[in-house]
């Protein structure tokens, strides 16, 4: 590979697809209902020559990132890509109150009722998607540039500070 920056995207939906409790509150809160999905979104960037000081950052739908969750999508991403220091993988949650429990421990809920997904079920399927999106993000690398710009969004009047 050549020194320029490789930069590659990826997403999944880690919406599931039966109740959960909703992790942020301290009591249970089972969905019963879908407004908006869960996504994870992984952004893979490399020099090219030095692989060793690339990463691969994981945007996640989820109130908070627990020790376990990025240790199990690590040892998932090192089973799909070899060329990859999965030290280097990244998660960070985007902290909603609306998504499902990732704790898995006991620490705030009690079980789960009958007919409810399990945190450790949805922690097995949250951790595959991880590892999926941050894979392909990695294998979709392109060359690729950053750049800094400063304007208004659009539609937005300047309005005095005063």
């Amino acid at each position: 590979m050549s020194s320029k920056l490789m930069i590659g995207w990826s997403s999944r939906d880690v919406t599931p697809d039966k109740p959960v409790n909703l992790c942020g509150q301290f009591h249970l809160r089972i969905t019963s209902t879908v407004m908006d999905p869960v996504t994870v979104t992984a952004l893979a960037v490399s020099s090219g020559k030095d692989e060793e000081n690339s990463f691969i950052w994981v945007s996640c739908d989820s109130a908070l990132i627990p020790d376990n969750v990025l240790e199990i999508s690590r040892r998932k991403l090192r089973n799909l890509v070899s060329d990859f220091p999965v030290r280097n993988l990244v998660l960070n949650a985007t902290h909603t109150h609306t998504a499902p429990d990732l704790m898995g421990l006991g620490v705030w809920y009690p079980p789960v009722p009958e007919g409810v997904m399990r945190p450790e079920e949805y922690i097995e399927f949250f951790t595959d998607r991880v590892a999926e999106a941050a894979a392909e993000s990695w294998k979709k690398r392109k060359h690729g540039f950053i750049a800094w710009g400063i304007g208004y969004a659009w539609g937005v009047k300047k309005k005095p500070l005063f």
